[in-house]
């Protein structure tokens, strides 16, 4: 079996957890009760991978989440640290004394519980007795539907702590509260106050115990899954989680989901708050994404103005509403995790696709494209697989729940990992899992962009919606997800009364379009380009002066120019950091020791977001604007087009020429080459020499020639007649007589040298 170990840390993370573990649990009572729906009994899905057996101090068996929780003390409302199971423990206080003086104890009330709680608990000593007695309780039926809905508007209202809507049961070392610390959610909001309250102290030692006791009784652990809300002083215990994690369980890859609430975006008037909440922006998550495989940040500053809440009816001041929708995604996300594998032919007809937490991990954060950090996106209801339309309007209702990511960017090396669960099909019914495949598939055919792979995971079991549930559904959602013609009257919002089922559909995506989300991450309100120690977490701000030690790196240069290696010491925990000059860019790359907080990605997808902005604030209203502005995107595109024909018609006549004719074509370059400069040389021997017939030559006269004039006539005579009689190429064959007479001296002269 593989199992999964889940990490619920800090409150927020705890209310989105809370959510999740009763979307498990609904989907569990579905599976026992003969009345629900037949999907919901052959969901071809292993719930062991996130639940494990055991049972009470008195025998009885349990069955609960493998989970492990961490809040602060209080946060548990009505529940107690030891959950609602085992409760086999005494609160009679000890008779061994210690201390002989006076004894005071101050107790609070334990607060009380709400209408939902108290219903689940009577249903349950209900339940019980039923069993034991074998009495029927169907005569209470018509009283639980109006507890149910005064339940329902009583949450609505008053939801102060997550375990105020929980319905799942936990073991006793799933539920930790950090005592003694941080009563003020307020004021406990960044890193640096989160580390100075939890180090020194044994709150890590046992918290590791605890994750300790879960992952040991695991067969197979396939991986991590762990929530944090890392918008105030829990990150720095997820990050003694994860070093833990890293240290004792090396090969196991961790998910990490980076949850916030909206409240957690609101800006404050006070610039040292803004400048202390980005610089906790900053540090958290650097140490966080360097100690998972896969981080996935999931919160919007507004959920309710965001494209994503399109069909629903949310309130941001509530974490009860939000953090419904983001474990609602969260749940579909991990159903590939606990789908039973099949051969590579075969195909369930409840659910196809299954994944394991490594696999989606390598998918999104492989050699391909080396990327730490994943979008979230989810249609939540999903739209039914009916209409004209449907291929292109199914992938645009995929809206991100990641914060400040770029919506149109076309990166066409992206990846992506797609889950469609309970998709509705023709008159409201469930469509088959080859029906969803066929319209997925069809639908990235007819995109303008599509990734460069894309897995998906379908299931035909939706998600059950429990009784408490927000009502968060607008007023065109049906009981079963469907989308209504017309808007139910009387109603803004529907609710777990209303609406049984949604058909959800989210996507993992690695794509360049969460590189704003990075760069405001690193972008500190000073703009420099400062670095963190690994070691310690301690800020290095640029300008800090350092005794370091200098030296060449060997082999690497840039255009000339040396590049330098330096080693400095952490102004802190005085580990050895290393970094060297990067004089491409101006900058330093930092090697060993450190991160970098900022990196100068360039502000491309920024600026252009600006120019649109700029240019529909222009046009809006001005016809003659918004023509002169279409007339010159049209002039530009033509120019690009004309640009473009014209390479390809230079690389399509380049393409014509084979390597043969290339080579073949330079050796006839060198040979003529050759050939010209042999000519040259022949001209320049030709003009050294004075030949006979040259009116340079000048004839040595001996006194025995000249006894006769006569014959001197005859031989001018001679002369003149040879000159007369001589033909071009016989020039030319004493040209070239003379050339190797002339080689064969030099020849003979060098001989004798030797």
């Amino acid at each position: 079996m593989r199992e999964i170990v889940t990490l619920q840390v800090g409150g927020f993370a705890n209310f989105v957890g809370s959510h999740f573990w009763n979307f498990q649990n609904e989907l569990l009572e579905l599976a026992e009760d003969p009345e629900a729906d037949a999907v919901f009994k052959n969901q071809a899905l292993n719930m062991d991978v996130f639940y494990r057996y055991g049972e009470t101090h008195q025998g009885v068996p349990t069955y609960t989440p493998r989970l492990l929780s961490v809040d602060l003390q209080g946060s548990l409302g009505s529940m107690s640290s030891s959950g609602t199971l085992y409760n086999g423990g005494s609160s009679v206080p000890s008779s061994v004394m210690t201390w002989d003086g006076n004894v005071s104890t101050q107790a609070s009330e334990p607060r009380r519980r709400n209408l939902f709680l108290q219903s689940l608990y009577q249903e349950e000593q209900e339940n019980s007795f039923t069993v034991e007695n074998g009495v029927s309780g169907a005569e209470n039926g018509s009283q639980k539907e109006v507890s149910d809905r005064d339940s329902v508007e009583q949450l609505e209202n008053d939801v102060q702590y997550w375990t105020d809507y929980s319905k799942a049961h936990y073991h006793p070392q799933s539920l930790y509260e950090l005592s003694g610390s941080w009563i003020d959610t307020h004021k406990f909001d960044n890193y640096g106050i989160g580390r100075d309250s939890f180090s020194g102290d044994l709150h890590g030692e046992e918290m590791s115990n605890r994750l300790r006791f879960f992952v040991e009784e695991c067969d197979h652990i396939q991986g991590f899954q762990f929530i944090v809300d890392d918008s105030g002083g829990f990150s720095p215990i997820a990050v003694d989680f994860l070093e833990s994690i890293a240290d004792e369980y090396t090969n196991v890859p961790v998910l990490l989901y980076a949850v916030r609430g909206p409240g957690s975006a609101i800006d404050s008037i006070s610039q040292k708050h803004r400048v202390s909440r980005k610089l906790h922006d900053a540090v958290s998550f650097s140490r966080l994404s360097s100690l998972c495989k896969l981080i996935v940040p999931v919160g919007l500053p507004s959920l309710s103005k965001s494209k994503a809440s399109r069909l629903l009816c949310i309130k941001d001041e509530k974490p009860y509403h939000c953090s419904a929708v983001y474990a609602a995604t969260l749940h579909s996300v991990s159903m590939p995790f606990r789908m039973e594998p099949l051969g590579p032919s075969a195909d369930s007809t409840y659910a196809s696709g299954a994944l394991t937490v490594n696999e989606v991990v390598q998918i999104l954060s492989g050699q391909a494209r080396q990327n730490m950090v994943a979008i979230l996106d989810a249609a939540m209801p999903a739209p039914s697989l009916t209409g004209n339309q449907v291929e292109q309007t199914f992938l645009r209702n995929l809206q991100p729940l990641t914060p400040e990511v770029s919506e149109h960017v076309e990166d066409l090396q992206s990846v992506e990992s797609m889950i469609v669960i309970g998709a509705l099909g023709t008159g409201g019914q469930r469509a088959s899992i080859h029906e969803v495949k066929s319209m997925v598939h069809t639908a990235y055919e007819h995109a303008i962009t599509r990734p460069i792979f894309s897995h998906l995971s379908v299931a035909q079991c939706p998600l059950p919606i429990p009784l408490p549930f927000p009502s968060i559904f607008g007023n065109r959602v049906g009981q079963h997800g469907e989308l209504l013609g017309t808007p139910v009257i009387g109603s803004s919002s529907r609710g777990s009364l209303d609406v049984h089922s949604i058909p959800v559909a989210a996507r993992l995506r690695s794509s360049s379009a969460v590189l704003p989300f990075l760069e405001n991450r690193f972008r500190l309100t000073s703009g420099n380009q400062d670095c963190l120690s690994r070691t310690c977490g301690n800020y290095i701000s640029k300008g800090t002066k350092f005794n370091s030690r200098k030296e060449d790196v060997v082999g690497e240069t840039y255009l000339g120019i040396q590049i330098f290696r330096f080693y400095f010491k952490c102004t802190k925990c005085s580990a050895e950091l290393a970094m060297k000059t990067d004089p491409q860019n101006s900058d330093y790359v930092m090697e060993a020791g450190e991160t970098q907080n900022f990196e100068p990605w360039r502000n491309a997808d920024e600026e252009a977001d600006k120019e649109k902005q700029k240019r529909e604030s222009e046009e809006m209203g001005d016809a003659m604007k918004s023509l002169e502005n279409r007339t010159l995107d049209s002039k530009r595109d033509m120019d690009i087009r004309a640009a473009l024909d014209e390479m390809k018609s230079i690389k399509s006549r380049r393409a014509t020429v084979s390597v043969d004719e290339m080579l073949t074509a330079l050796q006839n370059t060198v040979a003529h080459k050759e050939e010209e400069r042999m000519v040259e040389e022949d001209e320049a021997i030709i003009k050294s020499i004075v030949f006979r017939n040259s009116k340079d030559y000048v004839r040595r006269i001996h006194d025995d020639d000249l006894d006769d004039d006569e014959d001197l006539l005859k031989a001018a005579k001679r002369q003149k007649l040879n000159q007369d009689n001589s033909k071009p190429t016989d020039a030319l064959t004493k040209i070239r007589m003379v050339h190797k007479i002339l080689i064969s001296f030099s020849s003979l002269q060098l001989l004798g040298c030797l």
